[in-house]
């Protein structure tokens, strides 16, 4: 089956039970996107923030709480508070914005063969969950499984 990763829109108070979960997807509101993980999001953060990716990375990554299902997974990485604000400020930029961002990120080995495109599309549909999840009070969160 190989690696399942889900950007969700949750409580923080959810984690657990997402953790928990098979299949996520059926309760809380998100997207699949194989591949995707904090260090991912924390180097969008750094790059929104105005700065380089590694920017203050290891206290981004220290930011991010994780939670584990079992020895071997799966876990949920939830946001910090100053994550998910940089993040939701996508939702407000164009396309002109969110294209240097998709840039910086494909340069990243962490992003391998990802094309600019798909970035842009992923940059943009973590804005638009990020936004909801500060409208409605909630954070989000990356799932993770094997």
């Amino acid at each position: 089956m190989g690696m399942v990763n889900y950007l969700l829109v949750a409580g923080t108070d959810e984690a657990e039970a997402i953790a928990a979960h098979d299949d996520p997807s059926q309760m809380w509101n998100g997207f699949h996107c194989q591949g995707l993980n904090s260090i991912k999001l924390v180097a969008l953060w750094a790059l929104i923030d105005g700065g380089s990716v590694m920017d203050r990375f290891e206290q981004r990554m220290e930011s991010v709480q994780s939670v584990l299902a079992g020895e071997n997974g799966p876990w949920v990485d939830v946001t910090s508070a100053g994550m998910l604000s940089a993040l939701s400020s996508v939702a407000a930029m164009e396309d002109d914005e969110i294209r240097p961002l998709a840039s910086s990120l494909c340069g990243m080995e962490d992003f391998g063969d990802w094309n600019e495109s798909d970035v842009v599309d992923l940059i943009r549909s973590i804005g638009d969950h990020a936004e909801t999840a500060v409208l409605e009070r909630k954070t989000i969160m990356v799932y993770t499984s094997f």
